[in-house]
């Protein structure tokens, strides 16, 4: 992860300030850390003709839904199964089994949030990689 390029670092007190202001579109709390998706940013790819891509959980489309002043297009990437993204995460061995069981059960309700609140545009089952990066990127060229 690069500052500037991959994100954009802040102290815990600049975080707090920014958010404060009001200059997230959305922001989360993930384990230990702070993630927010900043308006300038996304401001600045579109003025630059280029095309906004964020990897946001279903609250932060939640909150870009809820602005009057965005009007996103939203793709979930979801897995054929719970089980097979506990699979997947197991098989991954970066994660011990506690936060695992923390993230599954995150997933889980985002899940039945995503499906009940019916808050994205297209739904690409991520089965086989290739079949769903295919399908990915024929939605996004069509955007």
């Amino acid at each position: 992860e690069v500052e500037g390029t991959d994100y954009f670092f802040k102290t815990a007190d600049q975080f707090e300030q920014m958010s404060a202001r009001g200059d997230f579109v959305e922001s989360a709390i993930v384990g230990q850390h702070q993630y927010g998706t900043s308006i300038t940013g996304i401001e600045a790819v579109g003025e630059a003709g280029r095309l906004c891509i964020l990897d946001i959980d279903v609250q932060g489309v939640q909150a870009l839904r809820g602005r009057a002043d965005m009007d996103p297009y939203c793709v979930w990437i979801a897995p054929p199964s719970l089980e097979s993204l506990r699979t997947r995460l197991e098989r991954r061995g970066t994660e011990d089994r506690e936060e695992i069981n923390r993230r599954m059960a995150r997933a889980a309700g985002e899940i039945e949030t995503s499906l009940s609140m019916r808050c994205f545009d297209k739904i690409i089952v991520n089965d086989n990689f290739d079949t769903a990066y295919a399908e990915l990127k024929t939605e996004l060229d069509s955007l």
